[in-house]
C-alpha cells in the first residue's frame, strides 16, 4: 500500500509540473493556449489527481503488452482531460484545432512523466540490488 501512494504522489507531482511547465512556455504564444490563472493552475492540479488515482488504479492490473498498456492509460487520460478539464473547467473550446492540441499536450505530458517514472523505479530497483549485494558480502 505504501508504495501505490508513493507512485500516486510521484506521478500525481512530475504530471502536474510538466503540464504546468508546457502550459507557462506556451503562454508565450497568447492565440495557443488560455491565460494562466491561479484557478486554471488549481484545476490543472485537480486533473492530474484524479489521472494519477486512475493510474494507480489502472496499475493493479497486469497488461499483456506495453502497447496496451499505454493506450490504456492514454485513453484514461483523455477521458478525464476532455470529460473534467473541457466540460467542467471549460479549459477549450469543443473544436477540432483545441482537440488536437489538447490530445498533442497530454501524450507529451504522459510520455515524459511516464519516462520519469521508469527511471525513478529503476534507479529504486539498482539501490535495493545494490543494498542485497552488500547484505550478502556481509555474511559471508
Amino acid at each position: 500500500m505504501k508504495q501505490k501512494i508513493i507512485f500516486f504522489l510521484l506521478c500525481d507531482c512530475i504530471s502536474y509540473t510538466i503540464l504546468s511547465f508546457i502550459m507557462f512556455i506556451l503562454s508565450f504564444f497568447p492565440s495557443l493556449v488560455m491565460s494562466g490563472s491561479h484557478q486554471v493552475y488549481m484545476s490543472f492540479f485537480i486533473v492530474t489527481t484524479f489521472i494519477a488515482f486512475l493510474i494507480t488504479l489502472t496499475y493493479c492490473f497486469e497488461f499483456s503488452s506495453f502497447w496496451l498498456e499505454c493506450l490504456t492509460l492514454l485513453t484514461e487520460i483523455f477521458l478525464v482531460v476532455y470529460g473534467i478539464g473541457g466540460g467542467i473547467f471549460h479549459w477549450f473550446e469543443w473544436e477540432w484545432v483545441y482537440l488536437i492540441e489538447v490530445a498533442f499536450i497530454c501524450v507529451v505530458v504522459f510520455f515524459i512523466t511516464y519516462i520519469l517514472m521508469y527511471y525513478h523505479g529503476q534507479y529504486i530497483a539498482r539501490k535495493i540490488n545494490q543494498r542485497i549485494e552488500d547484505e550478502n558480502h556481509e555474511n559471508y
